[in-house]
């Protein structure tokens, strides 16, 4: 009988975490040279809105923060989206779709085009 009901706990408490959801995870968008932040989002639940600087656009960088790994991706930002490099033609939404996270595109008024991030150089375009 105590054999089954630890077995019954420790099975209640592994539905619990991974009930939880994921970890959280930051998503940085980057310019190429790694000198302008073009985007930046947290995750909340299982939502992450990306706040996009207004005119940004071209090829960029992708890093993906969670509590034990930072997964870097290239892609090209353009219009309300971004297309990976690879796998070749995915956009960085359906990528995050696969980790169980739902992606909104936000666009901020940012005249230089870019945020500014603490230790790089800011980059105008």
């Amino acid at each position: 009988m105590m054999k089954t009901l630890s077995k019954i706990l420790l099975t209640l408490a592994a539905l619990v975490t991974l009930a939880s959801g994921a970890s959280a995870i930051t998503v940085r968008v980057l310019d190429r040279d790694l000198q302008g932040l073009f985007a930046l989002g947290d995750s909340e639940g299982n939502k992450i809105v990306l706040r996009v600087a207004q005119d940004a656009s071209g090829p960029v960088t992708i890093l993906l923060i969670d509590d034990e790994n930072v997964t870097s991706l290239t892609g090209t930002l353009r219009d309300n989206q971004i297309i990976l490099d690879n796998p070749r033609g995915q956009t960085l939404a359906r990528y995050l779709a696969g980790r169980g996270l739902t992606m909104t595109f936000e666009r901020v008024n940012n005249k230089n085009r870019s945020f500014s991030l603490p230790g790089l150089n800011e980059t105008k375009r």
